[in-house]
């Protein structure tokens, strides 16, 4: 009964307004790929890509090495107009970067897709359900790192994973802790009236 309603809880806080997005770093932006100094986490996240065309690249060795998911107030500009019922949407200008345009939905066929969608929340990794890829290595593991507002941005696009930048990867979800996965807890309990 608490599963449910915890799940009933999660499916309302997605709304049709919800939109996600990742950008490519690149040399060209590497102080602030967002164009607001802020991102979803502090520096880039990278995954290993299998099958660059997804992301609209024309092989593995034109792949970006990392990517930052950038505040709410980026997405909806980057991605005015986004078709809901597509899983990703690649949006780019004219010599300008990729943004990776995501809707409120969790559960992709693709593994790139999911990890991509994990990046637009400032979390990282993918685990399987159902035949499906979810973003984050676990359920609602991305809850706790996302915020509107995103954080500032202090990496680049050369940063060294031997600098300490690993601990940048999961930062988010560390210094957000996991008050956001409890509070929705907590509110499930509330709505069955345990207490």
């Amino acid at each position: 009964m608490l599963f449910v309603a915890v799940l009933l809880i999660c499916i309302q806080m997605v709304s049709a307004d919800d939109v996600y997005c990742a950008t490519e770093i690149v040399k060209e932006n590497a102080a602030d790929p967002c164009g607001d100094m802020k991102g979803q986490s502090s520096s880039g996240l990278s995954f290993t890509i299998e099958d660059s065309a997804i992301f609209s690249y024309a092989t593995n060795d034109t792949v970006p090495e990392k990517f930052l998911g950038c505040a709410k107030s980026v997405c909806e500009v980057s991605c005015e107009g986004l078709d809901t019922e597509l899983a990703m949407d690649v949006r780019q200008k004219t010599g300008e970067q990729k943004f990776f345009c995501f809707s409120g939905k969790s559960m992709f066929m693709q593994k790139d897709r999911a990890a991509m969608s994990a990046i637009s929340r400032g979390c990282s990794g993918t685990h399987e359900m159902s035949g499906k890829y979810m973003h984050g290595e676990g359920h609602m593991t991305c809850d706790s790192s996302y915020t509107e507002s995103g954080v500032d941005f202090v990496g680049s696009a050369n940063d060294d994973d031997d600098d300490g930048s690993a601990a940048a990867k999961v930062s988010p979800l560390m210094s957000q802790g996991f008050t956001g996965i409890f509070a929705l807890i907590v509110t499930a309990i509330a709505a069955v009236g345990l207490f």
